[in-house]
């Protein structure tokens, strides 16, 4: 396969990235200890869905099946997906990017399933070359997996490639995988991700918004 080695490209995380969904994910865990009759705080919640490993939360409950706590989680997020919205200037940013010939993907450890529809609906389905999505791998972030299908897909090389996330995930993914990475940590997403964890995985950059993301990618390409 031949790699364009003069073109770029930029691979975005879908939750808490590109969508604001970090809070429905929240509900999504909170409801699912509900049903096994567990109540939480939406605090408490946000522990259990991104401070801990599902291994952790399901070693609470009276259900012993980890396959059926998932699945439950997954059909409660899948319901609260026509909520989500873009971050400020997301939409601006990719059309800019395209414009440039940038290519770009969404690189998630969510399932299609849940992302496409949301990308259509916000009319953004074809500013991206490529959808990966968490069956189209074995290994999902921070294994680097994903990140090289994707520029395999986009025949780009990793030097020239981008990684934007909001998650450690995302970060250790990236630099695993050879590309420049992009910590995204607006205000809103700190209860979810702390901030200095994020610092301290050693993004190439830091940005609150996609203001400094756009200036990054264009500075830096």
């Amino acid at each position: 396969m031949k790699i364009e080695s003069a073109k770029n490209a930029v691979l975005f995380d879908f939750d808490g990235t590109l969508g604001r969904s970090l809070p429905h994910w929240a509900v999504a865990y909170q409801d699912a200890l509900q049903d096994h009759g567990i109540t939480v705080s939406y605090e408490e919640a946000i522990e259990s869905a991104f401070a801990k490993s599902q291994s952790e939360v399901i070693a609470r409950l009276s259900e012993t099946d980890p396959l059926k706590f998932r699945e439950a989680v997954w059909s409660k997020v899948k319901d609260r997906m026509s909520l989500v919205e873009t971050y400020p200037d997301v939409l601006t940013t990719l059309l800019d990017l395209r414009n440039r010939d940038f290519a770009t993907a969404v690189v998630t450890n969510s399932r299609r399933g849940h992302v496409a529809p949301v990308l259509e609906r916000w009319n953004a389905h074809s500013h991206f070359d490529e959808l990966v999505a968490i069956e189209d791998v074995s290994k999902g972030k921070p294994e680097p997996e994903s990140i090289l299908f994707a520029l395999s897909n986009l025949k780009v090389l990793t030097t020239n490639a981008w990684m934007i996330g909001d998650s450690l995930a995302d970060v250790n993914a990236g630099n695993a995988a050879g590309v420049k990475t992009i910590a995204f940590i607006p205000p809103e997403n700190h209860a979810f991700n702390d901030p200095s964890a994020l610092r301290d995985a050693k993004p190439t950059h830091i940005a609150r918004s996609y203001a400094e993301i756009h200036r990054i990618i264009i500075n830096h390409a």
